[in-house]
């Protein structure tokens, strides 16, 4: 066991040692926030970001962070494609989540072509982030599918979550 007899030594190693800060700036007071309690109401908080001359264009994914009274604290852009596919970056979302302490998430893509049926890849997907969600004590409430018509296709509405 090394044991350090100079402080200079100390602080030598620490001076070459990064500080990682982590902060979220709320906005919007708790009792405020969208309360996102069914899929409407999700789906309506997910179609405020988009973009709306980019949504039938570019599928783009989006995560909505929850607290535990079903209040979205905050949604963040978790992934950008093409017109037919788009990555979830399941890091971000979780990273995000953690940051502002969130209890449950919610996913969102959407559909270009207006096609509300969800692809394999969006159900292997919805799995990985519901399996991720357990890890760290968290909860996927819903996949919603958004179409550029204004509809939107929800997993936990339809039993796959």
């Amino acid at each position: 066991m090394k044991k350090y007899t100079k402080d200079t030594e100390l602080n030598d190693m620490l001076n070459n040692v990064a500080e990682i800060s982590l902060s979220y700036n709320y906005k919007i007071k708790a009792r405020d926030r969208a309360k996102a309690t069914s899929a409407d109401e999700l789906s309506k908080a997910f179609f405020g970001v988009y973009d709306k001359g980019s949504i039938e264009v570019t599928e783009t994914s989006y995560c909505a962070i929850l607290d535990g009274k079903m209040s979205i604290i905050g949604i963040v852009k978790i992934g950008e494609g093409d017109n037919s596919s788009s990555h979830m970056n399941l890091n971000r979302a979780f990273q995000a989540a953690i940051m502002c302490n969130g209890k449950c998430i919610a996913l969102c893509h959407n559909h270009p072509s207006g096609n509300m049926q969800p692809s394999e890849p969006d159900k292997r997907m919805t799995r990985l982030f519901c399996e991720g969600a357990k890890t760290i004590n968290m909860r996927l409430i819903d996949h919603i599918i958004l179409s550029p018509e204004g509809d939107y296709f929800s997993f936990n509405e339809n039993g796959m979550i």
